[in-house]
C-alpha cells in the first residue's frame, strides 16, 4: 500500500477519476451556528488551483480569502492582506477542488482507529489526512500552524455525509475545531460547473 493507492481508492469512492476531473469549477454554501449566531461559509473553486473562501454572519463578510492562480489576499473584518511569496507557492501547489491529487505524492504514517473504524492516515506537507481504510472516503484532516504566539497548533476537519452531486460524492458534513471552538457545517448547496467566473477570483 502507498499514498497514492490510497488516492486512488479514495477518487474510485467519490466517483472515479473520469467524472472528477469533468468537474472543473464548483460552488459550495453552508451554514454553522457559533453561540447561537448563524454563520455562512462560501467557498468557489475553479480547477487548476484557482479558490475563494467567505465566512459571512448576518450578512457581513467577516473574513475572506482569495486566491486567484497567481496572487491572492486574506481579509479579516475588512483589513486586508496580500499574500506572501511562501503563502502563494502553497496556493499554487494545491488542487483548488479535489486537493487530495496531491495527497498522491504524501507518505504513508500509519493506521489508526477513529471512530470505531480503521482509518489509514497519509501525511502531505503540514497535514496529515485520514482515509476509512474500507469506504476509502477521506474522514479527517489535521493541519499543523503556528499560532499567534509561534507555537505549533493543531486545526483537524471532520468530513461526513457524502452525497452525490453530478456524479461525484462530496463531503456535505464538515467540522472545524478551532482552539475552543466547534464549528459543525452543514452543506446547504453545492454546484458543479456553474456559477463560477474569474472575477469571483479578483
Amino acid at each position: 500500500m502507498t499514498a497514492e493507492t490510497v488516492i486512488n481508492k479514495y477518487i474510485a469512492a467519490i466517483g472515479g477519476k473520469e467524472k472528477v476531473m469533468a468537474v472543473k469549477t464548483t460552488i459550495t454554501i453552508a451554514n454553522a451556528t457559533i453561540q447561537g449566531t448563524p454563520l455562512v461559509m462560501t467557498m468557489k473553486a475553479a480547477a487548476p488551483n484557482k479558490s475563494s473562501q467567505e465566512i459571512s454572519v448576518m450578512g457581513n463578510t467577516m473574513q475572506k480569502t482569495v486566491f486567484n492562480g497567481t496572487t491572492g489576499y486574506a481579509s479579516l473584518r475588512g483589513q486586508k492582506k496580500e499574500m506572501t511569496a511562501e503563502e502563494i507557492a502553497k496556493a499554487k501547489g494545491k488542487s483548488g477542488i479535489f486537493k487530495d491529487l496531491v495527497y498522491a505524492a504524501g507518505e504513508l504514517l500509519r493506521i489508526e482507529p477513529l471512530d470505531g473504524k480503521n482509518a489509514i492516515v497519509l501525511k502531505y506537507k503540514d497535514s496529515e489526512v485520514y482515509y476509512d481504510m474500507t469506504s476509502g472516503l477521506k474522514v479527517k484532516e489535521v493541519k499543523t500552524g503556528k499560532g499567534p504566539d509561534g507555537k505549533e497548533v493543531k486545526t483537524p476537519t471532520i468530513y461526513g455525509d457524502y452525497k452525490e452531486v453530478n456524479g461525484v460524492k462530496f463531503p456535505h458534513a464538515i467540522g472545524i475545531k478551532s482552539g475552543p471552538m466547534n464549528l459543525d457545517f452543514v452543506v446547504q448547496e453545492i454546484k458543479v460547473n456553474e456559477g463560477v467566473s474569474d472575477a469571483d477570483f479578483e
